[in-house]
């Protein structure tokens, strides 16, 4: 072997292949030199699973209570202190908005979002249909009229929040029926609030889970939002209407 044949031999011999990724080393590492690093075990934490909410095959049948048909649905209202008051009402479903619906017809407007939560329009004071003086309380002018007070003579001008509240958290602990056709479900009020005249464009659609943050409800189960209208036609409250729009959770 020839003086330059011997050196490239040992040159080969003395020099590792750097690897990618890898230490580069100018001499072999010698076996005893090398250590294991120990294997680390790290926690594999479950991952949570999040169920996506199943949504009704028709969001318009609330336990069987159907808002997309003729009936006339019924909400009557037991509260503790005695007897009782319905929201009585013919659901319709909106193409027009709130023409399809005026005072007087007795109709409610009703919508319902993709998980079934559902809000229903009705209307609060009171209709006079003929020229006689004979006023006729329209379909929510009773849930009106327990939270707020008087009745279709009047003219209220003294609106208040106290009394409001008060009725409201008595109307938690009452007994709530829902009935159409025979069919019927108990509800519970889960809370309620007003939207006051000065602020009615804060009402801007029939959604259920907006009207229900404006009074600050999270709607967390399948839940009904009734959502009074109220106008004054003249100045002279004749026929009457209440101002405010009143919001009632209900599930």
């Amino acid at each position: 072997m020839s003086r330059e044949q011997s050196v490239l031999a040992m040159s080969l011999e003395s020099t590792a292949t750097p690897t990618p990724f890898q230490p580069v080393w100018n001499d072999p590492v010698p076996a005893t030199e090398v250590v294991n690093q120990p294997t680390l075990s790290l926690p594999t934490s479950t991952p949570e699973i999040i169920s996506e909410p199943s949504l009704p095959d028709n969001p318009y049948d609330f336990k069987g209570i159907r808002f997309d048909g003729s009936d006339t649905i019924s909400i009557v209202f037991y509260p503790i202190s005695g007897g009782s008051f319905p929201v009585s009402f013919d659901p319709i479903i909106p193409v027009n908005n709130s023409d399809d619906y005026k005072p007087g017809m007795l109709k409610a407007g009703v919508w319902a979002d993709d998980l079934g939560n559902i809000t229903i329009n009705p209307h609060s004071g009171c209709f006079r249909y003929s020229a006689e003086y004979v006023w006729t309380e329209l379909e929510g002018e009773y849930l009106r009229r327990h939270l707020e007070g008087g009745e279709c003579n009047d003219v209220l001008t003294n609106f208040s929040d106290e009394q409001m509240s008060a009725q409201i958290e008595e109307l938690k602990k009452a007994l709530v029926v829902m009935s159409e056709n025979g069919s019927s479900v108990e509800l519970t009020v889960v809370g309620g609030g007003v939207i006051k005249y000065e602020n009615l464009g804060l009402a801007k659609s029939l959604d259920p889970t907006e009207l229900a943050q404006l009074i600050g409800i999270p709607l967390d189960a399948r839940s009904i939002v009734i959502v009074t209208s109220g106008r004054d036609l003249n100045p002279f409250h004749k026929p009457w209407y209440s101002g405010e729009r009143l919001i009632i959770v209900l599930k």
